[in-house]
């Protein structure tokens, strides 16, 4: 991709043109894939795949990208890698709280290598960015709501629920339904191409 076409590209991004940002992503995704699969290190990577780590950090791009100040390959590198290194502190933190607390909540662990993935768990493990960034831009504003805060974010239910002013009941009832909507739709799109 030309410097030029890029640049437009990264501009249309951050004024909203999921397009354009789907150009960038596609075009950056095998440096951000070097660069998550060298800071997975041996202890996480038996936990996680490379691939989640970056569908997490896809999201957040999504999500944020109205918040990039620059102009060029090298400065959205550096940020959407900066993005990278926060989910992976996350999760990093999230090990280990399990392992001081065993008894953490069956929905709150990652699947087990080996298990049958639940649809939500297929669907983040996707590899057609577009196809993620598409259909995540199509869900309704609870839904992405609710899956940045428990997902990406992965705050306590009792803290999204005195954020949002919701019981923890209605709150898992969502995130039920949001990954279900996300499933279905990344299923569709992929069984159109």
């Amino acid at each position: 991709m030309a410097s030029n076409v890029f640049r437009k590209d990264i501009l249309l991004a951050r004024q909203g043109d999921g397009d354009a940002l789907n150009r960038v992503l596609t075009a950056l995704q095998t440096r951000l894939r070097i660069a998550a699969a060298q800071r997975l290190g041996p202890p996480l990577r038996a936990k996680m795949a490379t691939s989640d780590l970056l569908q997490s950090t896809y999201i957040d791009v999504v999500r944020s990208i109205k918040d990039f100040q620059g102009e060029d390959t090298p400065q959205l590198v550096a940020w959407i890698t900066r993005i990278m290194e926060n989910n992976l502190r996350d999760r990093a933190r999230f090990y280990r709280r399990q392992r001081r607390n065993p008894e953490v909540v069956a929905d709150e662990q990652p699947e087990a290598a080996g298990s049958v993935p639940t649809p939500s768990a297929e669907a983040m493990q996707v590899e057609n960015l577009a196809a993620v960034v598409e259909a995540l831009a199509e869900l309704p504003e609870e839904q992405r709501q609710i899956m940045q805060l428990r997902v990406i974010e992965g705050r306590e239910y009792e803290e999204i629920a005195e954020q949002l002013g919701r019981s923890v009941g209605s709150l898992r009832m969502l995130l039920s339904r949001a990954r279900a909507a996300l499933a279905i739709r990344l299923e569709r799109m992929l069984g159109d191409t």
